[in-house]
């Protein structure tokens, strides 16, 4: 490994060890035990944010990334795919949960491509200008998935998560209809 290599291997290493130890202060100041679930991590965000969350599992295409956190006015919605494993799953909301704390931007997220994840049975080859992250060379990206994989090795429990929490049909029935508006502006 030449000398450049080798700083930037420790360059990297200390921040993705800044980052972990980040994460893991901002998960003990909404006071969480040593483990916890997801829905007690659900509710202490919701506490904090002053808002609710709605979990919403979804079979996602190929081509569609594998969790969405949507800003709307009144709740946020993390979307996942509900093909995959339990552990993927907890890791992939707690990915989104942490874009939440972390204040991060919403805005990447093209609307068409929430429309394909939202109703599959929209032409995907129709829509435009989808941006995709293409690992997590981005900072954001990659504080939110040390931040979800943080968060999955302090989870106390590998069940089921309960549907309760997720949006109710007329709620994503409303989302469905605000995104497509805005896709035909």
């Amino acid at each position: 490994m030449a000398s450049g290599e080798f700083i930037s291997a420790v360059r990297r290493r200390r921040q993705v060890g800044a980052l972990c130890r980040q994460s893991e202060a901002l998960l003990d100041s909404l006071g969480l035990p040593g483990t916890f679930t997801i829905p007690e991590l659900c509710e202490r965000i919701e506490e904090h944010r002053d808002r609710d969350i709605h979990l919403i599992a979804r079979e996602l295409p190929v081509s569609a990334p594998h969790g969405l956190w949507v800003a709307a006015r009144q709740a946020d919605y993390v979307f996942f795919d509900s093909s995959i494993g339990t552990v993927r799953q907890y890791q992939i909301i707690a990915h989104e949960l942490g874009h939440m704390l972390f204040d991060d931007d919403t805005a990447t997220t093209d609307v068409g491509e929430l429309l394909a994840m939202l109703s599959p049975e929209i032409d995907h080859a129709a829509v435009r200008g989808i941006q995709r992250r293409s690992g997590y060379s981005e900072p954001a990206e990659l504080r939110a998935e040390l931040f979800g994989t943080v968060t999955v090795r302090r989870v106390q429990s590998w069940s089921s998560l309960p549907w309760s929490r997720t949006a109710t049909p007329e709620q994503l029935a409303r989302l469905i209809a605000t995104l497509e508006g805005a896709a035909q502006r």
